[in-house]
Parts: C-alpha cells; structure tokens; sequence
C-alpha cells in the first residue's frame, strides 16, 4: 500500500514495530516481542525494514520483510548496533556501533557481510543517526568532534573520506535529513535553549528555525521524498509523551498523525511513494 507508515510505539508496553496509514488510520503491529524492536528504516524497493533489536540480549541490526515476517540478525554482536538506514540503491546499510570502544559508523552489505569502519576515533569521540544522499554519493552524520565538545552535522563521502563540517555552529546540532528535492539538509538544533527544527543548504548556508512556534521538544527530521515536507516528532511535557507531527518544508500547518503511546524517530522512506517510517529515538 502507497499510504502507509511504519513506526515504534510503546502502547502496548515495550517498543514495537508497527504501520498505519499516512492519515493514521488502521494501525497494526508488525513486531511481538518482550525486548525492545525500534528505528525501523524501510528500503527503497519498499519489501524490506532494518531495526534495531535488543531480543538477543544487546542491540543488533535486523532486517525483516515488510510485514513484520522473518526477521534476521546482520550485525550479531554484543555491543550497541543502532541507527540502520538504506543506500538508495537497497544494496548497503549503514548503522552506528560500539565495538569498537566508542559509537562509529559502519557500512555493510545488505545481507550483513563485508562490515567496514567508515569514521575513526582519531576525529570523534561519538557519532549517530548517519543518512545517505538520494544520490548515494554522500553520508550525512552527527558527530562530536574531539577538538569542538559538541554535536555537529557532518559529510563524508560513501567511503568515509574528505569529512566536512556543515553545520559548524556554537551550540549542537545533530540528526541530518536530506532534502529529496533540493539541496538542503533539515536538521535539530540545541541553540535557541530548546530543541528545534533547522533547514539549511546543502552548504551550511542560510539556516533558519522551521518550529519556532510550536510548543514542545522537537526530534528526529525526515523529508517527505516527493514535496519535501517535514515528519518528525514532538515530546510534550505535559503529557510526558512523544508523538508524531507533520508539516510544510517552511514550517507551517504542523498537523499530529499519532495520539496513543510514545512515538518517536520518525523517517520517510526513501522510495518515491508515501511512506513513513517511524521509531524511538536514540539520544546521542
């Protein structure tokens, strides 16, 4: 189905997988199990999820079929594999790990195979939330620099070279989401004192706060592939809970797609149709 959007909720208790309709309608769990499954990211023939799951006992990347049947473990170790997301060809996936000792980003086949190390720990003390460009040349990434103590967005190339700084600016800012349909980057910045949604260029250039007026704690970007509207979630205190928000690319007529539990890290998929994927998000 063209309409539907698969996301983590806690509703039900722990954090499971589920998919409705893009307008919210006809929710239905995809994931049953007692360990927490979240951040799912659908690939782009739209026939496979990648997830994070703690049911062996850490956190590892899985992937299943897109009705929630046959899920399989890539990344089997026992160390925290988070953060999957898709090349824009399905072939690769790329994920944060701490096998390493520290959070680095990895690359690795979409079977699980030939697993490489993309950034070192000689330029971060930690990374998180790495997204490829529509184009599959480049890889935008959050990053705390060892010589900045901040979380910044960063590039790379695919293969982990020529790293750029793009965001660079005083206060931290963190999970890039490319654009579809423009050169720019929507991103989550810490420096108005609360958590808000960010565009800027391709460049780093012309950033302006997309929620200004909205009155809650913002999370987690994702373009809309096709006329790049902004999905991302929003954690109101008041209700001690987070849920899904969707808006124009200039930041207006926020609208909320879920009502029931904790839903957090939401994520268009990147095939060119009307999906959304949405899990829990994973703080750096």
């Amino acid at each position: 189905c063209d309409q539907e959007i698969v996301f983590t909720s806690t509703r039900d208790g722990n954090r499971e997988i589920y998919i409705m309709n893009v307008d919210g309608s006809d929710q239905t769990r995809l994931t049953t199990h007692p360990e927490r499954d979240h951040q799912p990211s659908i690939n782009p023939q739209g026939t496979r999820i990648a997830f994070c799951s703690a049911r062996d006992g850490f956190d590892n990347i899985y992937v299943m079929n897109v009705d929630g049947t046959a899920p399989q473990n890539l990344t089997n170790n026992q160390y925290a594999n988070n953060n999957p997301a898709w090349s824009p060809d399905g072939r690769k996936i790329i994920f944060s790990s701490s096998r390493s000792g520290i959070q680095r980003i990895y690359v690795m086949n979409s079977d699980g195979t030939q697993e490489k190390a993309l950034t070192s720990s000689n330029d971060f003390s930690s990374v998180a939330t790495p997204v490829y460009h529509p184009d599959g040349s480049r890889i935008a990434f959050s990053g705390y620099g060892t010589g900045t103590n901040r979380w910044d967005v960063w590039e790379m190339d695919a293969d982990g070279s020529n790293l750029v700084n793009v965001s660079s600016g005083s206060s931290s800012d963190d999970t890039p989401a490319y654009d579809y349909n423009n050169d720019a980057i929507a991103f989550i910045s810490y420096r108005t004192g609360e958590t808000q949604v960010f565009r800027m260029d391709g460049d780093g250039g012309n950033q302006v706060d997309l929620t200004n007026d909205v009155t809650f704690e913002v999370y987690y970007p994702s373009y809309h592939p096709l006329d790049s509207r902004i999905v991302f979630s929003g954690y109101e205190q008041s209700a001690n809970a987070s849920q899904i928000y969707l808006m124009n690319a200039d930041g207006s007529d926020v609208i909320a797609l879920t009502s029931a539990g904790n839903n957090e890290d939401p994520s268009f998929s990147p095939k060119y149709k009307n999906l959304i994927v949405i899990g829990p998000a994973i703080t750096p």
